[in-house]
């Protein structure tokens, strides 16, 4: 019947985008790794990541009431960074709050210079149900997706994982902060 064939050629679809998703991430997650692809490191003002990001998510963020907040701690500071690549980071942490915040709630994403330690500190913050604390390791794993031990949306489990690398590759760190909710945070050198 046709609705029964309506349902199966939905599945297809929904399958296909899944699978075509996973090589993309597979794909961008080798050259990172490997890298194939080289990167443009410069001086970057440190809001235009923070901005970039959140205009990159504004919609998603929109259709479930939530606010961004930026927090961008003293006067606006130089770091040394490919912008195309901290904006998936920045895209990438940003789209998870926007999945799993609470609606119409706040995320706020800040930034901070530490010019004792010659980096800049980025994090993203939400009241979200968090990560637990003996799973906060593994985010960045490989596959690794929190949401199948809490039930939720499917996701290949590279986003945190590219992240990682990408960060790595800037001569950084990315980890979860204990708190409450989620509160994601990254490192890179100052300029």
């Amino acid at each position: 019947d046709e609705p029964r064939g309506l349902r199966f050629l939905e599945v297809i679809d929904r399958n296909s985008q899944y699978m075509a998703t996973m090589v993309r991430d597979l794909l961008q997650l080798s050259s990172i790794e490997s890298g194939a692809i080289p990167m443009n490191i410069r001086p970057v003002p440190a809001s235009v990541v923070t901005h970039c990001g959140m205009e990159l998510c504004r919609r998603a963020a929109e259709a479930k009431k939530l606010e961004f907040r930026e927090d961008l701690q003293g006067e606006d500071f130089f770091i040394a960074a490919d912008v195309e690549y901290l904006r998936r980071v920045m895209r990438n942490l940003l789209e998870n709050p926007c999945r799993y915040a609470p609606e119409g709630s706040s995320i706020i994403v800040s930034a901070k210079a530490e010019p004792d330690s010659g980096v800049a500190s980025f994090r993203v913050a939400d009241s979200g149900p968090g990560i637990p604390p003996e799973l906060r390791v593994r985010v960045f794993e490989r596959f690794f997706r929190v949401e199948k031990h809490r039930g939720g949306q499917i996701s290949t489990g590279l986003g945190l994982a590219i992240c990682k690398h990408i960060i790595e590759r800037h001569g950084g760190r990315i980890f979860v902060e204990e708190g409450n909710g989620c509160v994601m945070c990254f490192t890179i050198p100052l300029v």
